[in-house]
């Protein structure tokens, strides 16, 4: 725990600080989304080996809910990948939603200001739709045993089959 508290502190210093350098020195909502993608990554490589870079509980609450739960996300280019999705998201949605797609990212903000209104928006929405989203892959993705089959066919199994009959 202590870990994603530290992960999501840095996450959200420098993610929220760059919205806050932008009033000073103009670094564009491109800039901002390369801050926020590339200090998430470096926080998944960072920390992702001790505790799987739970940095988002709307990513936890969706896994739990999907029967998901991975037990160690932070291999190979998982970072990089997860990053740049924030990135876009910033860059897409940023402008319109101020990039909140983690309720810490909301509530934290909101307790240090005070300011409380549509508050629920931030929380409730990013959970329903992660979990959504992770409903909607378990419902694309292949089964094991389906994964299994695919794998150990051959063009030659329906030839060997045919010929002893």
């Amino acid at each position: 725990m202590i870990t994603e508290l530290f992960g999501t502190y840095i996450l959200m210093f420098v993610g929220c600080g760059a919205a806050l350098v932008d009033r000073e020195k103009t670094l564009t909502i491109i800039g901002i989304a390369m801050v926020w993608g590339l200090a998430l990554m470096a926080v998944i490589y960072a920390v992702g080996h001790i505790s799987d870079a739970h940095l988002n509980p709307t990513v936890t609450i969706a896994f739990a809910a999907a029967c998901r739960f991975p037990l160690i996300q932070s291999k190979g280019f998982s970072g990089v990948a997860i990053g740049v999705t924030l990135l876009f998201n910033v860059i897409i949605a940023g402008p319109i939603t101020g990039a909140s797609m983690n309720p810490a990212r909301s509530i934290g903000p909101a307790v240090v200001s005070g300011a409380y209104r549509n508050i629920w928006v931030f929380v409730v929405s990013p959970i329903l739709g992660a979990m959504a989203a992770a409903m909607i892959y378990s419902l694309l993705r292949p089964s094991k045993t389906q994964k299994n089959q695919e794998s150990s066919k051959s063009i030659y199994n329906d030839l060997y089959l045919h010929s002893n009959a």
